[in-house]
């Protein structure tokens, strides 16, 4: 009569289990694995001066000046934009930060889709964005 352990038979192998186990880990790890610029720029906040940002930030990894500018009230505000790691920034106005941006190229897009959605409107009707699509 034959007889058969019923546990080794049904036993898996370990060696595929401990790969597969690794790899979902690692693709764990990697998914929750941040960039340590979005992680500090997430500290900075509009209203802040740029030595505040330089303490959290450090120095940029180029600055673009734009310029000084003048408002319908006739008040002047010095502008420039910080560039950090390949696609952040914050713009600085008067030495304060007005806006931080953690996807420049998205960004562009958006403001690129807006201007051609003005310059594609009809001029005697009231003037609306058009959604993405």
């Amino acid at each position: 009569m034959l007889r058969i352990n019923l546990i080794e038979y049904y036993k898996p192998p370990m060696k595929k289990y401990c790969l597969n186990i690794s790899w979902m880990f690692t693709l764990i790890a990697c998914h929750f694995t941040t960039n340590p610029i979005e992680t500090k720029l997430h500290q900075v906040k509009t209203g802040m001066r740029s030595n505040q940002v330089t303490s959290i930030m450090g120095s940029p990894d180029e600055k673009i000046d734009l310029g000084n500018m003048q408002d319908t009230l006739g008040n002047q505000a010095h502008m420039e934009e910080w560039l950090y790691g390949e696609n952040q920034s914050i713009m600085i106005i008067n030495d304060t930060v007005n806006a931080v941006t953690f996807n420049r190229k998205k960004m562009r897009e958006k403001i690129e889709h807006i201007i051609d959605s003005a310059r594609n409107t009809d001029r005697s009707k009231p003037f609306s964005i058009q959604p993405d699509l």
